[in-house]
């Protein structure tokens, strides 16, 4: 899956048929492993979640930004609840935001782990959703030049990259991302920066001189609006977007 490391080893659940999506096994994950379809790829993995349709469930492909999902070994010919799982000691070493998929069940690490250290819930690892994952991800701001994976738009990867842009002219500017491919894109967040002046997205000056806002994005450019009194001031705008190679 693009943008996705997964260090599959044991206890994976994996399926040649994709199951009927039911409230039982909402949030349970498998990696398809059955011919390609038109609608679910071999080696993917995919999510049963309750659709905006209350009471009914569907699968979505599933992707983490900037991590990997580990189907461990230290998890092996473990079976049964919560309290056995927290017995479990560790065979490989994990750090801090590290994923673990058990039985369809997914949790994350919330503190280092050693080799050979226990396994406790709450402690070490969290049990989590890769839905609540995503939306963490989706409602926080992450200022990264470099292009993640933040999420699925229309059933795509959808993209997060920030920009700067320093020394920006006054008046109303067009000024190219240089993002290639480009299928649907939105501004999720937006700064002016200048010495002594600060405006971020959703607040605007009553002043005509210090006016900014970014107005317009499209495939191409980045447009905003910025009045005469700034100096040198740089733009930082954050990116969500599509490809058309995807």
């Amino acid at each position: 899956m693009p943008g996705t490391s997964y260090v599959l080893q044991n206890n994976v659940v994996q399926a040649s048929t994709i199951p009927t999506a039911t409230a039982s096994i909402a949030g349970k994950i498998i990696q398809y492993v059955g011919a390609t379809t038109n609608d679910y790829t071999n080696g993917y993995f995919y999510e049963c979640y309750e659709t905006a349709t209350t009471n009914v469930y569907d699968w979505r492909m599933v992707d983490i930004a900037a991590g990997s999902i580990a189907i461990d070994t230290r998890l092996n010919d473990i079976v049964g609840d919560i309290a056995t799982v927290e017995s479990a000691t560790a065979v490989a070493a994990h750090s801090i935001n590290d994923f673990l998929i058990y039985n369809g069940d997914f949790y994350k690490v919330i503190n280092t782990i050693n080799i050979g250290d226990n396994l406790t819930v709450n402690t070490n690892i969290k049990k989590t959703t890769i839905s609540d994952e995503l939306k963490a991800l989706i409602n926080s701001t992450i200022y990264d030049s470099i292009e993640r994976v933040v999420g699925v738009w229309d059933d795509k990867p959808m993209y997060q990259k920030t920009l700067e842009f320093d020394n920006i002219t006054s008046g109303t500017q067009n000024i190219a991302h240089n993002i290639s491919n480009v299928s649907k894109i939105t501004v999720k967040n937006w700064e002016f920066i200048s010495t002594g002046h600060y405006i971020v997205g959703n607040e605007f000056s009553n002043d005509p001189g210090w006016c900014a806002n970014v107005v317009e994005v499209d495939s191409t450019n980045v447009k905003y609006i910025l009045g005469t009194d700034w100096q040198t001031p740089t733009l930082r705008v954050v990116l969500q977007y599509t490809k058309t190679t995807d």
